[in-house]
């Protein structure tokens, strides 16, 4: 069981940065896709990928720090 609200907000978030990681990047064929089911366990799982320039290495530590971005 979840909060409804806050998992939207989560999900409108990975792609809304998926979309602006998209934005500025030099694909030919930017692409997003996305996948969701059920684990054996009962859980559900989302997986949500772009083919984007990924993360810089000075960011990934601090990835799940809040509010931390590379945008201006």
């Amino acid at each position: 069981v979840g909060d409804r609200d806050l998992m939207e907000q989560a999900l409108g978030n990975l792609f809304r940065n998926a979309l602006q990681a998209l934005e500025t990047s030099a694909q030919p064929a930017p692409r997003i896709e996305w996948a969701l089911g059920n684990a054996e366990s009962g859980r559900v799982w989302v997986s949500i990928e772009d083919n984007g320039p990924g993360l810089a290495p000075e960011i990934e530590s601090r990835l799940f720090t809040p509010f931390v971005t590379t945008r201006a």
